[in-house]
């Protein structure tokens, strides 16, 4: 008689581990830029190297002056900043949402939020993590069409390996806050990126998530050991140890199936 795969008792302990690994939060976070390109289910690296500048400003000597100063560290006006921001640079992007967080004004937060996002548009990974806490601190209202824009940044970065972009959107649609809830995407986002990078980590988050679905059939089961195979690999003895007790969950569905032949 085969062996029915039972998922009775499963799902708590799922939950649990998805709570603990954060692929599952409260949300909190309240209810512009490229096209993201398609995912590729492959990550070339946990960063994308910054967008270089292009010779427009060559072409445009109040843009370069202004730039030239920034990059020499000189002092450059808030007006300055934005109409160079405006100009898609990234570096004056983030120099301005930092100017507009260091003002102290919860009314710049918003507009703050979407300068990030210009600069995480254009290959700044270290603007994701300000943007994120802006997008998750439950006051700041943003409009609609400006959270389009920095879903859209974030989306470009991720589907392009931006190991960061891939964590944050993937949770974000998972917790159906800011961007709405999108299990199909963040589970696409996830396992691209573990392809992409093996990352254990996230190889973890994506077993969890899909051992809450309660899979049923072999093929499902196997995808699951898959990634907690990857997850079993990594240097944090957490993620190693909540891969064992997941694994064991999940016994091999051809080992299972001749102990039943045997019998």
């Amino acid at each position: 008689m085969a062996r029915r795969w039972e998922n009775k008792g499963r799902s708590g302990v799922v939950f649990l581990a998805l709570a603990l690994a954060g692929a599952v939060a409260p949300a909190t976070a309240p209810a512009g830029m490229l096209a993201p390109a398609p995912l590729s289910g492959k990550a070339p690296a946990r960063h994308l190297p910054v967008t270089p500048v292009d010779g427009r400003y060559d072409r445009q000597p109040g843009l370069k002056a202004i730039r030239d100063k920034l990059v020499a560290d000189q002092p450059v006006t808030t007006g300055e900043l934005r109409v160079l921001a405006n100009a898609g640079d990234g570096l004056a992007a983030y120099a301005l949402a930092e100017r507009y967080i260091e003002s102290g004004r919860p009314e710049l937060r918003a507009d703050a939020a979407f300068y990030y996002a210009v600069a995480v548009a254009r290959g700044r990974s270290y603007a994701i993590n300000p943007l994120v806490e802006i997008l998750m601190d439950g006051q700041t209202v943003i409009p609609r069409a400006r959270l389009d824009n920095i879903e859209r940044a974030l989306l470009l970065q991720a589907s392009q390996g931006d190991r960061d972009a891939v964590d944050v959107l993937s949770k974000f649609y998972l917790q159906g806050q800011p961007f709405g809830y999108r299990p199909d995407m963040a589970e696409a986002l996830m396992k691209a990126g573990v392809s992409g990078s093996n990352d254990s980590a996230l190889a973890l988050r994506t077993a969890l998530w899909l051992a809450s679905k309660e899979p049923g059939d072999a093929a499902e089961i196997m995808e699951i050991r898959r990634f907690l195979a990857i997850a079993l690999e990594s240097p944090d003895l957490s993620v190693r140890t909540a891969a064992e007790n997941l694994m064991r969950s999940y016994p091999d569905p051809g080992t299972a199936k001749a102990e039943d032949d045997d019998e």
